[in-house]
């Protein structure tokens, strides 16, 4: 038995469009309907790697809540190149004193060398030991 298609078949669909029969699609979804699980914005939800996000705009504008908080307790935005880090690593924690402004740079040093602490005094500390680090491995490279 040959199961294939003969040359010239014509398929039963030809002509349609989508999945559905024409025009068995247009009332699916009604304008100005929202979804169930729609959120407003303003509202919160956290992340599978458990960062809280607020949704700043619509359709799903979504932005991490620390980077907001730093923002508005220093009047700036982060500037290009740099993380906000939670001092203690507890990212449920949104104390003013428990972010901590970084470079990139700093960031890749504090994460080789295990400078990130559960203590915000610690990894600040750990901010001025990655200044040290860089500045020792600049002053190498000018000795070359």
């Amino acid at each position: 038995m040959d199961c294939r298609f003969q040359v010239g078949h014509v398929p039963l669909i030809k002509g349609t469009k989508g999945l559905y029969n024409v025009g068995g699609n247009h009332t699916s979804f009604k304008k100005g309907h929202r979804p169930s699980n729609y959120l407003k914005v303003g509202s919160e939800r956290v992340t599978v790697d458990g960062y809280a996000e607020i949704k700043i705009a619509a359709p799903n504008k979504w932005r991490r809540k620390h980077l907001i908080l730093w923002e508005n307790h220093h009047g700036r935005e982060v500037p290009e190149g740099h993380a906000v880090l939670f001092g203690d690593g507890n990212r449920s924690i949104f104390d003013p004193d428990n972010l901590v402004l970084v470079s990139r740079g700093q960031l890749a040093i504090m994460n080789k060398r295990g400078l990130i602490h559960k203590d915000a005094e610690l990894t600040r500390t750990g901010v001025i030991m990655a200044d040290i680090i860089k500045k020792i491995g600049e002053r190498r490279c000018e000795k070359k």
